[in-house]
């Protein structure tokens, strides 16, 4: 290889022995400084052959023999990771889709990990947008093109304001380019989406450190109080009470369940025994007989029944009830509402809008009604949401079987709780049911709870699917009842409202009465003896008793924040990864079909191998190309009006200037 040196006295090569691009590949790696555009600048007096005789180092192969994945295995891990994180961020929240928000050490949370998933996603998805993009620069000058579209591919690769400018400069004149730099220009946007990806919202859990519960009884008992004759006794006084508060409080009785967060489910119905009421209207029965005619009173009364109102004294009267089509086992009364006279009456009716109104008794001027309390099994299902306590009443029964030969209990089967094997039972008895029977008279007469009916009949129809009451009960009820209720109410020209009966003064409700008021009272009466039967027993005051009062259990829910996983705000996120996936793909057949050494290196983003291709140009096309000021305007303006191709001649490969 000749030396030269130039005037300065510094050493120099010739153009055609040396070419950046063969320099590039080469392992000689010899430098060169060409006139006017020094390469490497050494001091004139250093030792020339030390400057240009270096060792020899071991040939490397050109990237163009190299394998796709060996050019490209960074971008695959980084592939690699833009998947994973996806399918990361999906297996993360998906778990908790609806489940309370999770309990994480160190107090991470949901965001966190989509946040940091978002990360490792667009980190590695610039990676390969950026370096796909800076290798389809060199496919872009395979042919003549402005210089100024190197800027171009270049800013598009840095975010999403470069890849703004990079689609305006090329217009759709690379279509694979520009789906590259849409793709940065929406990546901006996954990380706002993805926290739009997860709501928080109050909801409930079951906390299994403590249990819920609902009082019920399988025994119906109003008793309590002293033996006073065969089958009779005296109702206790919390009895009493709770008959006073079903009357006269204005808030209904309810049971109280336990339920320690004030939000609990019980999943099962459950059946328990209380009291019904049944009340019938028969004001259209009525008779009216006027009394005189000077004060045109009149007396109210219905065929068969020994009650009636008196036109000058009674306006309500409350009398037993003697029916025989009613049930024996509770107690009922007859009540009897009739104004005395027609100055009443007349002031009764102008209270009434559109004149008299047949189902108001006040409207109409009197009015009979009949009701009855009676044992009773209702089937419900309850919740307590908010410390709101809700039972819905599903279904009840007042039919109950018992011995006619002076039995003294009467007994109910839940068939919804009987087996195969008790229905069996209950066939060869002659029992007559279907599957559409819920509860079927059970003529038994022991009671449930005595130790002969555990040793006897056991095996027969479980205890616990049996409802029963006695006598006693019955009776007790019924002496109460009448006490309760039975007496009159003046309705006359002196002593208006005052009577005989308490209970009575409240159905009256001074003369505003009518039927629906009467049978919301006995059903609230109703409804407090119920409540206080089922307490009692759980409450287990009756020792014999507490086995068939067994509360039933719930869950009790504590309210925590829960995950609602909004999937829609994925969608940008999957269309990116999309996206992507297809423009690498792309840019590796692109790549990879041509055999051109232009195009199969391994270049990507790097500025170096830049510096090499310029420095082939000619001297006479850098020269005058050379930046005179210092702007990196004017530089863009004359790159503008420069047309340039990569091409490869015997000095190597280089950016040559074409005439436009």
């Amino acid at each position: 290889m000749a030396d030269r040196f130039d005037s300065s006295g510094r050493h120099s090569l010739d153009r055609d022995q040396v070419s950046p691009m063969n320099s590039f590949d080469n392992s000689d790696r010899q430098f060169r400084t060409p006139e006017n555009d020094t390469f490497l600048h050494k001091h004139p007096h250093e030792n020339v052959s030390e400057q240009f005789h270096q060792p020899a180092e071991k040939p490397r192969p050109a990237a163009a023999n190299k394998g796709i994945f060996a050019i490209w295995w960074p971008e695959f891990v980084a592939c690699f990771l833009v998947v994973g994180s996806f399918c990361a961020l999906i297996g993360t929240v998906y778990p908790f889709q609806g489940q309370p928000l999770p309990r994480w050490p160190y107090g991470l949370s949901i965001n966190t990990l989509i946040s940091i998933y978002v990360i490792i996603f667009d980190m590695a998805l610039m990676l390969i947008i950026s370096s796909a993009l800076g290798q389809l620069k060199f496919l872009w000058f395979q042919k003549a093109r402005q210089l100024s579209d190197l800027q171009a591919f270049d800013e598009g690769a840095k975010g999403p304001w470069g890849a703004i400018v990079f689609l305006w400069v090329l217009r759709g004149r690379h279509i694979a380019a520009s789906i590259g730099a849409l793709v940065i220009i929406m990546a901006m946007f996954v990380a706002p989406f993805s926290q739009q990806l997860v709501r928080y919202y109050s909801c409930s859990e079951i906390d299994t450190s403590s249990t819920a519960q609902i009082s019920r009884t399988n025994l119906v008992s109003s008793t309590g109080g002293i033996h006073t004759g065969a089958m009779m006794s005296n109702m206790d006084l919390p009895a009493q009470a709770a008959m006073y508060v079903g009357m006269f409080n204005e808030k209904r009785a309810q049971v109280a369940p336990t339920c320690s967060s004030g939000n609990c489910t019980f999943e099962d119905d459950y059946a328990s025994a209380g009291y019904c009421r049944q009340c019938t209207d028969f004001t259209s029965q009525v008779e009216t007989r006027k009394i005189d005619n000077t004060t045109k009173a009149q007396n109210i009364s219905v065929p068969g029944w020994e009650v009636e109102s008196n036109g000058y004294q009674y306006g309500f009267v409350i009398g037993p009830s003697n029916s025989t089509e009613r049930p024996t086992l509770g107690g009922g009364v007859r009540i009897v509402f009739g104004t005395g006279n027609d100055t009443t009456r007349k002031e009764a009716a102008d209270k009434c809008e559109g004149g008299v109104q047949a189902s108001n008794w006040t409207c109409l001027g009197y009015g009979a009604a009949e009701c009855v309390l009676t044992p009773c099994v209702r089937r419900y299902h309850g919740n307590v949401d908010k410390g709101e306590f809700k039972e819905d009443i599903l279904s009840s029964t007042t039919e109950f079987g018992y011995k006619q030969d002076g039995g003294i209990r009467f007994s109910t089967i839940d068939m919804k709780c009987a087996n195969s094997a008790e229905k069996d039972y209950l066939r060869s008895q002659n029992y007559v049911f279907d599957d559409s029977t819920e509860w079927l008279p059970y003529n038994l007469s022991l009671g449930i709870f005595s130790s002969q009916y555990n040793d006897t009949l056991s095996k027969n129809v479980r205890d616990k699917c049996i409802y029963q009451g006695d006598r006693t009960d019955s009776n007790t009820l019924n002496s109460y009842f009448l006490n309760f209720f039975v007496g009159y109410i003046m309705d006359g020209f002196q002593g208006a409202g005052e009577g005989t009966s308490t209970a009575g003064k409240a159905l009256f409700n001074m003369g505003e009465t009518n039927f629906s008021f009467i049978d919301d009272k006995f059903d609230s009466v109703a409804t407090a003896l119920t409540v206080y039967a089922r307490n009692r027993k759980a409450n287990n005051q009756v020792a014999d008793y507490s086995n068939f009062s067994l509360p039933l259990d719930g869950q009790v829910m504590k309210m925590n924040s829960c995950v609602d996983v909004r999937w829609r705000w994925m969608a940008l996120q999957a269309a990116v990864l999309a996206l992507a996936a297809g423009f690498f793909v792309t840019t590796l057949w692109m790549v990879g079909r041509t055999g051109d050494e232009r195009i199969r290196n391994d270049f990507k983003t790097s500025v170096i191998p830049l510096l090499f291709l310029f420095h082939s140009m000619e001297a006479e096309v850098q020269k005058p190309s050379a930046p005179t000021v210092n702007s990196v305007e004017d530089i863009r303006q004359r790159a503008q009006h420069m047309r340039v191709a990569l091409v490869k001649d015997e000095k190597g490969w280089g950016f040559k200037e074409e005439s436009s």
